[in-house]
């Protein structure tokens, strides 16, 4: 409650005193609580409590890989710490094998999820992502890694579809002795081995229904392939194209299989060596041996189980351009490309409803897009660029599956990324940098999986809490035959150490405590008769991560009130004796108003500690008393001074015991150091000093006389604007139970709320 006097010619003295008394009489004499004049708020449930925080059991198993000789840091965040430098520190403390970190973990309600990073003995940082929504939370980094070597049984053999498939039938057209311009029709013909046919032999158009078999050497120039037209190179022949009509594969049921090598025969060779190549739906490459084209545009199905190479180099120009312009493209939804052997191509770009499957090695030099592309990759295959771009993916990696890009990976929208672990193997992402879209739909990555971002991680994504985020490469994968030599672990600082104990703990999240002075009587609800800031909670922590010593730190936001307010904590948890000194900035003098007499060890009370932490708020606030400070439209901003309270122990408490939700804060609103009035949140006890019933600080309509906010951006209604108007949402909040409108102090307002 305040009393705004303003100046007048002529005064009478009594006048003046009958109102300086009417403004400061609000002193708690043992009357019921009062209905306050706090709007529509019929409809309370009973039970709300009006928090805004939330209290889980956190147990943290850490990744131990020293049986217990050493301690790994466990910190946990409101935000993935790797990429948001402002992420609220909620939680900290040791952990090691057998002994896991448990807390009882106070943070925003709004939250959906926490992210624990461990930082092993290496100076190693991980991050997991966990679900908030629950009340018990189970954090496991889980086992290393595959390490050891993978033989090629481990990896996929290949498809169903195989050159070898197509091998020479018995009745076939022999073509050594043939004449130039010879056409090839609705047959099956053969170059055999050691057979050198020349471009002007064969009609470059081919009248369908034929089959070209090729053990020895035949140049093409201006092909073009017919209906049910096929070129099947055996071992050891090769094919050379100069030229394709159209530059398609493009007729119905066309195939070119290439052989691989046999015990007695090399790999079988197709060149195409200029213009682009496209393979239309409907038309099939299966390549066991060597492919060789400058560009491919895939349409139909290419299935890759030796070795192709597209050799057009440049970076293809900006991401987009790449979905037409790359030297290797999956240009329609039709576009199935099977990669079982070892591809490479300057670029790489695939459009929406192709498919890949890559089964080996895809190494892309610079510039990959995918877009809306299904991909599988599975164990023992590598996935490679320079950089990496993603939009609509829908990805599965298996076992020791490895994506390696070397810059940028940027994903735009709904990309989901899945890893699955075969064994103990798990697959791997690793990038240099990363970068999401604004919100968490820019990419999930969930199942089990490594993801390795070895520098910036800006964006968002959202993240299963089986995906492990490092640094550095924590755990090894072996090399394969296909790999590129696998990812070598990082060997961190390289000796391991315990961290210095006691270790310090400054929770950052910052409360905001608005409070009303009108206890027990009316109160306008504009909620700024103090308005109290905690910057951060600072603890000391043993080796069993246990409170040696806390600091409050505080700082003075608003003063809407006229009279004499203090203002003190009540450890719930905390007999007076297990404290064994409190220190307190100069400012907040608890002498002041005889609201609180403390022992020698700085402590009130007998039951629980009460900490006192200023008798007069204008004093700690820097401001004359009476002064009422920063709540009126327009009014220039007054800073106030450090508040500081540091409390040491007399033997390590819980930090159950001393966390924020055990810390009672209260003002004091009236009264004396043996009879107090005291303006407690909603269902909390008051101390000893208050004689008579509190009704839990909660009015018939079930309104409260003070909340705290975990958000340091809340800006308080302006002088005498009641909180429901400046905030529309929160009735709704108060009358739901707190089950509706959760983030209501985000969406104040403007013209009603206090900005500095």
């Amino acid at each position: 409650m305040k009393c705004i006097l303003k100046k007048r010619a002529i005064f009478f003295i009594p006048v003046l005193m009958i109102l300086f008394f009417a403004c400061t009489k609000d002193v708690y004499e043992g009357e019921d609580p009062k209905k306050p004049d706090s709007g529509n708020t019929s409809g309370i449930p009973d039970d709300f409590d009006f928090t805004t925080v939330k209290k889980a059991k956190l147990t943290v198993d850490v990744n131990d890989q020293f049986n217990g000789k050493y301690f790994y840091v466990v910190e946990v965040y409101d935000a993935n710490p790797f990429a948001s430098k402002s992420a609220n520190l909620l939680g900290k403390g040791v952990g090691k094998k057998d002994a896991p970190f448990v807390v009882d973990l106070i943070y925003p309600l709004i939250l959906k999820n926490v992210y624990v990073k461990q930082t092993d003995p290496l100076q190693r940082e991980s991050v997991k992502a966990c679900d908030a929504t629950v009340d018990v939370i189970n954090c496991t980094f889980g086992s290393v890694a595959a390490t050891k070597s993978l033989s090629d049984t481990n990896l996929r053999s290949g498809t169903v579809l195989s050159a070898s498939d197509y091998p020479l039938p018995a009745d076939y057209t022999d073509l050594s002795d043939v004449s130039d311009g010879y056409q090839l029709q609705n047959g099956n013909y053969y170059i055999p081995e050691g057979v050198l046919l020349n471009a002007s032999k064969l009609k470059s158009y081919w009248a369908g229904n034929s089959a070209l078999y090729v053990a020895g050497t035949v140049t093409l120039t201006n092909w073009y392939m017919a209906n049910n037209d096929k070129i099947i190179v055996l071992p050891g022949g090769k094919v050379i194209i100069n030229s394709m009509s159209g530059g398609t594969i493009g007729q119905s049921n066309t195939m070119v299989a290439v052989h691989g090598s046999t015990a007695s025969k090399s790999e079988g060779s197709i060149e195409f060596t200029s213009g682009s190549i496209q393979v239309d739906p409907g038309a099939t490459i299966i390549n066991d041996g060597t492919l060789i084209a400058k560009t491919l545009k895939i349409n139909g199905k290419v299935i890759n189980n030796g070795t192709m190479e597209i050799t057009k180099n440049g970076s293809g120009g900006n991401f987009d351009q790449l979905l037409r312009n790359a030297s290797l493209v999956m240009a329609g939804s039709t576009s199935y490309f099977e990669n079982n052997g070892h591809c490479s191509s300057a670029t790489f770009g695939s459009v929406q409803g192709a498919i890949l499957i890559n089964s080996c090695s895809l190494d892309i030099e610079n510039k990959m897009y995918c877009d809306g592309t299904d991909i599988e990759l599975v164990d023992g295959s590598l996935f490679k660029c320079d950089e990496f771009k993603g939009n609509g993916l829908n990805v599965n990696m298996f076992g020791s599956a490895v994506v390696k890009i070397e810059k940028s990976a940027t994903f735009v929208w709904n990309n989901k990324i899945i890893g699955h672990n075969v064994d103990q193997f798990i697959p791997t992402i690793m990038m240099k940098s990363y970068i999401g879209g604004s919100g968490e739909g820019s990419a999930f990555f969930g199942g089990i999986l490594n993801l390795i971002c070895l520098s910036d991680f800006s964006g968002d994504c959202k993240m299963e809490q089986g995906v492990t985020l490092s640094r550095v490469p924590v755990n090894a994968v072996a090399p394969t035959t296909c790999n590129d030599d696998g990812i070598e672990e990082n060997p961190g600082s390289g000796t391991p150490s315990d961290p210095k104990f006691p270790i310090e703990v400054a929770l950052s999240t910052y409360y905001i405590f608005a409070m009303e002075d009108g206890w027990p009587g009316n109160s306008d609800y504009d909620m700024n008769d103090l308005v109290l800031g905690v910057k951060n909670f600072i603890y000391s922590q043993d080796k069993d991560n246990n409170v040696v010593s806390m600091e409050i730190n505080l700082d003075m936001r608003a003063l809407g009130a006229t009279k004499k307010l203090g203002a003190g904590v009540q450890l719930d948890k905390v007999i007076p004796s297990s404290i064994k000194s409190v220190t307190r900035t100069a400012l907040n003098d608890i002498s002041v108003n005889n609201y609180f007499v403390s022992s020698g060890n700085g402590v009130e009370g007998s039951s629980y500690a009460v900490i006192p932490l200023f008798g007069n708020a204008h004093a700690a606030f820097g401001v004359p008393n009476g002064q009422i400070t920063n709540t009126y439209k327009g009014a220039d901003a007054v800073v106030s001074g450090n508040i500081l309270c540091k409390i040491d122990f007399t033997a390590p408490v819980a930090m159950e015991n001393v966390n924020v939700n055990a810390l009672n804060f209260f003002i004091v609103n009236g009264g004396d150091s043996n009879n107090r009035s005291e303006v407690h949140l909603a269902g909390r006890i008051p101390t000893e000093k208050v004689k008579g019933d509190t009704n839990g600080y909660k009015s018939d309509d079930n309104m409260m006389w003070g909340f705290m906010i975990p958000y340091d951006d809340f800006k308080y209604p302006l002088e005498g604007i009641n909180i429901m108007e400046a905030y529309p949402t929160f009735a709704n909040w108060c009358k739901s139970g707190g089950t509706q409108d959760t983030d209501w102090y985000k969406h104040p307002v403007d013209d009603k709320v206090f900005t500095e």
